[in-house]
């Protein structure tokens, strides 16, 4: 699924909570240990506002060029929803922007 996870650090990783922001993929749960893997991830902290909005525009720019049966333009629609939920969590966390 998409959407954000906070992971609390063990004290070996140096403690802490971090906050992530995930699309696609799945989570393996075993005991007190998770493996997540995504199609996608980022650091809520690593989260640019205009850089998302810059590659936004560029992978629509780029979509466009396809038409909607050629299967080339999955990849930007894939980008496409990346970027929007990038911007989307930044805008509404207003952290790392």
């Amino acid at each position: 699924g998409d959407g954000g996870v906070r992971l609390n650090l063990a004290d070996e990783a140096g403690g802490g909570v971090l906050r992530v922001l995930v699309s696609g993929g799945y989570a393996e749960v075993h005991n007190d240990e998770v493996i997540v893997l995504a199609d996608h991830a980022r650091r809520e902290d690593e989260i640019d506002l205009d850089r998302e909005r810059a590659d936004l525009a560029e992978a629509m720019a780029d979509r466009d060029r396809y038409g909607a049966d050629d299967v080339r333009r999955a990849h930007y629609d894939n980008t496409v929803r990346w970027c929007q939920q990038l911007i989307d969590y930044a805008e509404s966390h207003k952290q790392g922007v």
